[in-house]
């Protein structure tokens, strides 16, 4: 055993043995298993001060809240340790054991292998040179705190305080200062009340990543640091299986949390507590930890506790519950509060920090409900804070100055507001759009405030609640004031409201609070608004946020990039609805703007009798909306009816936040009809949305993301207008060939992005494994298959409009087998098509007429012509097109190891370009097409050409946009439609996500070349 591992040996064992000590002389280790499968200690209890509370619920309800932090309202936290060291963010110190995760890149690039450079290797890099408590104090005061709250331990296992228990700490590491210490000093300087955050009794569970390894790659199976027995008492022993919950199951642990949150009880006093998470391990550990603290409490101020605990569950009067990042919805009957932060909770350079009149709203919000607000102010990894926080700081405290009566040793009215923003109870929900017509009120004695959380556009304030009521007693007003304001406001009182008019100058720019004096002052009765949705001039329906009915108890109205949405939707119970009143009987194209991370969530939309289903792709943020297709809905007269949106099932349902639904009448554009006469100027030039949905085993296997609608959009607005979107079917197909609704869905979503867009779309069913081979062996099987999956295919899409065009197979051969097609091959390959027509034509409805695009084998122009394709037999006239390739020479285009990068008349070096396939033999080749089909009444489509690039020959870039032209330009001269294939990734038109041109040079050329 090396020396450093004796020597973190003995330093583990020395922490146990003073957790032991503290606790051996009042407790027995035995444990017994509750029946809800936590852990409950027996016999004696854990050591804990003197006093009238027990370790009980019942006892606890003794409780009374202390006066001061009722009146204060608003406290500041430092939410900062080691983990600010690379300003990446929250929950660092685990992410960098997650393998593929944003915070495990981060270190990597920046620090190393996590097995090798660990979190123990970031503590000493936090040095907090820049800390300066004293004056961050005093600026914390003047923005109007009245509780300041310290970081104690993160989930990180890392103590701020200098503990005799745990070498890991600020006093002894990093810093190597008192942080908990020094910030409380300053505070009772300043006269603030002073708090601590334990996050430390989820440390066990939250930490056992540590203990893993990469599993794939070249580290796989290397274990991190976290692993190294003489790191142990940082990063916790293995969890025993099973042990996953936020709270760990383990006594062991339960009491070293105990032993360690008592020491800092004991050594600091803090005035609060706060503890991450629910009651601490849901027993008697976490009840005795509160006893103790109020009892220590109680002991020094007269037999009665002033101190506040916070944890994140129901109080029952018990404790001061916490909401992480969210509100209560109407006045609480006991004090609680909001814990929330300005950016991320460890400072990230990649987060913009909110708004000084995000602050103040949600300040006056969480007050008019009998709440606090606790706002975390990021430091910097230095101990220093921005100059963005200090000016917000310094507007805080300029609106304090002016609205402080209001808020300050203030009590709740009988109603918390007024106004069209209603939020309803939970964490994690702060994000309203809230305007002058949302007010809050808060009381001192017989004094009302009523502040409007923005100031009147119009200079006009109307408290609604505060209406003229059919008792004469009621609402007797005797005067109104503005704060902040030295002269008269003029007002009037009606049945509608108390009417202000407001002065001109503001004086704040974020609020107005009314002071009002009167007798009985009691909230009237407010009326239900019912908002319907009306057409605008284009007769365009527009269900927004704003006007939606949500159904549920968690569902929520919020604001993402400063327009509402409808989030906080995880229960597949919930769904939200509109009154509509459709303008026109017609057809609508139907799109929602939804935000989302994550995968495959399918929502129905319902509208009367008729409905949609839509899948959600990933959009890659909270905040990044995306407009998804859903499809068409046809009303046959104009009137109101509900639309609705809900969950399509339980287990398909993953929550969206979902902006809007915008229902559009279908343009003559999209219902123009395709002709045989006209297809060539109709769909020129086309695009491929190629390794997308054809890859293999899934959409973003190849690459590419997920399609959006965004994408859809910046081809059409380039000036394609078709997509060709090959696709594949068998790998999400059953046994029996049934086709997976999941994917059909996602298909149809795609076939809506593109058609919602104005474009023409080509879809097929495209190599998809190999299944399709031109051989008398295997062609009654691949017929089989090839109907049951066209049945599908085309039954879904049976109402789609003819800009939707199905193309039967794509370059179907026998594997492994070149050159020229046998009589077997062509006869199998024609029989592929009759079966594709015959199973689309049977389905009805617009598939009887649809156009439907077929090959010859191998998609190859000279096996097209040379060797004998036959039409299908066709229900419909003239609604048959031939699909074409065009890769010439193969050296040149897609042989990345051929020395070939130059081509045709503009050539200059003849060892690099090829002596055949040069600019008169494409055209020879696609006048064999003209003559033997388009000359004949049947269109025909170029759906793959390009021409690739090869990285060791930066100067072939030139003669392959010559290529991409010249061939473009043939193709259409000839009277084929050319559809360029995009393979995506890095090499392609467009940015995948956006839609925004990655090759204009390119775009521009294929325009030109295709008029």
């Amino acid at each position: 055993m090396s020396r450093l591992k004796l020597k973190g040996k003995l330093l583990n064992l020395t922490r146990s043995l003073l957790v032991s000590a503290v606790l051996a002389s009042s407790i027995s280790f035995a444990l017994a298993t509750s029946d809800a499968g936590g852990f409950t200690a027996n016999a004696q209890p854990l050591p804990k001060a003197q006093g009238k509370f027990r370790a009980s619920m019942d006892s606890l309800t003794q409780y009374q809240y202390p006066s001061w932090f009722r009146d204060a309202k608003f406290g500041i936290w430092a939410h900062w340790g080691p983990q600010s060291v690379p300003m990446d963010g929250d929950w660092y110190a685990r992410g960098i054991y997650e393998q593929g995760s944003g915070h495990y890149n981060y270190h990597i690039a920046h620090y190393g292998h996590p097995s090798t450079f660990g979190y123990k290797d970031i503590i000493p890099l936090w040095k907090a040179e820049k800390w300066d408590p004293a004056r961050l104090m005093k600026i914390y005061k003047k923005a109007g705190a009245k509780y300041f709250v310290s970081m104690g331990s993160h989930h990180d296992n890392f103590f701020l305080w200098n503990s005799k228990l745990h070498r890991w700490n600020a006093a002894n590491m990093g810093p190597h200062k008192d942080v908990v210490g020094i910030w409380q000093q300053e505070a009772r300087k300043n006269g603030l009340r002073f708090g601590v955050s334990e996050h430390l009794g989820a440390s066990f569970t939250w930490f056992q990543s540590s203990h893993g390894s990469d599993k794939t790659g070249p580290r796989a199976g290397v274990p991190y640091d976290g692993a190294d027995p003489q790191y142990a008492d940082l990063y916790h022993e293995p969890a025993a299986p099973g042990d996953t919950a936020w709270y760990s199951n383990n006594p062991k642990w339960q009491h070293e949390w105990y032993s360690e949150i008592k020491e800092l009880i004991d050594n600091y006093h803090p005035d609060l507590l706060y503890s991450d998470g629910s009651l601490p391990f849901g027993n008697e550990v976490g009840l005795s930890m509160i006893a103790h603290f109020y009892n220590s409490s109680a002991a020094q101020h007269g037999g009665k506790p002033d101190v506040v605990y916070n944890c994140k569950q129901d109080s029952g009067g018990r404790w001061v519950q916490d909401l992480e990042r969210g509100v209560m919805g109407k006045v609480n009957p006991y004090p609680w509060q909001t814990d929330t932060s300005i950016g991320d909770w460890f400072y990230n350079r990649n987060w913009k920090y909110r708004p000084i009149n995000w602050v103040i709203d949600t300040l006056v919000d969480v007050v008019s409900k009998n709440g606090n607000l606790l706002l975390n102010v990021v430091q910097r990894p230095d101990g220093s804070i921005d100059h963005e926080v200090e000016t917000m700081l310094a507007q805080m405290a300029d609106w304090t100055a002016i609205h402080k009566e209001a808020i300050y040793g203030s009590r709740p009215w009988l109603v918390y507001g007024e106004g069209s923003v209603s939020a309803r109870g939970g964490s994690f929900n702060e994000n309203f759009g809230y305007g002058s017509q949302d007010i809050r009120f808060t009381t001192q004695g017989s004094t009302l405030y009523a502040i409007s959380l923005a100031y009147p556009k119009d200079n006009r304030l109307l408290v609604r609640s505060l209406a003229k009521a059919s008792d004469r007693t009621q609402n007797v007003i005797s005067s109104v004031s503005l704060l902040g304001y030295s002269g008269k406001v003029e007002w009037t009182q009606s049945p509608k409201g108390l009417l202000v008019k407001l002065p001109a100058h503001a004086p704040s720019a974020y609020t107005a609070g009314l002071k009002i004096k009167g007798k009985n002052l009691k909230p009237v009765v407010l009326p239900n608004v019912v908002h319907k949705v009306m057409a605008d001039s284009r007769g365009v329906l527009t269900l927004g946020a704003e006007l939606a009915e949500l159904h549920g108890g968690g569902i929520q109205l919020e604001t993402k990039g400063g327009k509402p949405n409808v989030g906080y939707w995880f229960g597949a119970s919930e769904f939200v609805s509109w009154i509509v009143k459709v303008p026109a009987a017609g057809s609508y194209t139907v799109a929602a703007s939804i935000s989302t991370v994550n995968e495959g969530s399918q929502l129905v939309l319902e509208a009367g009798a008729r409905s949609l289903t839509g899948v959600v792709p990933n959009t890659g943020d909270w905040e990044r909306f995306q407009e998804i297709g859903l499809g068409s809905l046809t009303f046959d007269r104009p009137g109101e009816l509900v639309v609705k949106i809900r969950p399509r099932s339980a287990e398909d349902w993953k929550a969206i936040n979902l902006r809007s639904i915008v229902l559009t009448p279908q343009s003559h554009a999209n219902e123009r009809a395709l002709s045989s006469a006209n297809y060539l100027r109709q769909m020129s030039p086309g695009w491929n949305l190629g390794n997308t949905l054809e890859a293999l085993p899934n959409e973003t296997s190849w690459g590419n993301p997920m399609t959006t609608q965004a994408l859809m959009n910046g081809a059409r607005a380039a000036g394609f207008k078709s997509v060709r979107i090959p696709a594949a079917w068998s790998q999400y197909a059953d046994k029996e060939n049934n086709i997976n609704p999941v994917w059909m869905a996602h298909v149809t979503q795609v076939v809506n992005y593109a058609r919602n867009a104005g474009l023409y779309v080509v879809l097929n069913v495209h190599w998809d494994g190999g299944w399709m081979q031109s051989t008398f062996a295997q062609q009654a099987a691949v017929n089989a298959k090839l109907k049951k999956f066209w049945t599908q295919i085309a039954t879904n899409f049976k109402e789609f409009d003819d800009g939707l065009l199905f193309a039967g197979t794509n370059e179907v051969g026998v594997n492994g087998v070149y050159g020229p097609p046998t009589a077997e091959n062509s006869s199998v390959q024609n029989s592929f098509n009759q079966t594709f027509v015959s199973a689309v034509r049977a389905t009805g409805g617009k598939n009887s007429t649809r156009y439907l695009v077929i090959q010859g084998y191998n998609t190859n122009i000279d096996d097209a012509v040379i060797h004998n394709v036959v039409l299908p037999i066709d229900t419909a006239v003239s609604k048959l097109m031939m699909e074409v390739h065009y890769y010439s020479p193969y050296n040149f285009t897609l042989n990345d190891k051929s020395s070939i990068w130059q081509w045709g008349a503009i050539a200059k070096d003849p060892a690099a370009t090829e002596t055949w396939a040069n600019e008169a033999y494409a055209d020879a080749e696609f006048e064999k097409m003209k003559t033997a089909f388009v000359d004949k009444g049947v269109p025909v489509i170029l759906g793959e050409y390009c021409a690739g690039l090869k990285s060791k020959y930066p100067g072939m870039r030139v003669f392959s946009k010559y290529w991409d032209q010249y061939i473009t330009g043939s193709a259409f001269k000839h009277g084929l439609v050319p559809m360029f294939w995009d393979a995506g990734t890095d090499g392609g038109l467009f940015k995948r996500a956006t839609g925004a041109p990655l090759d204009p040079d390119v775009i521009g050329l294929i325009l030109k070349a295709a008029r």
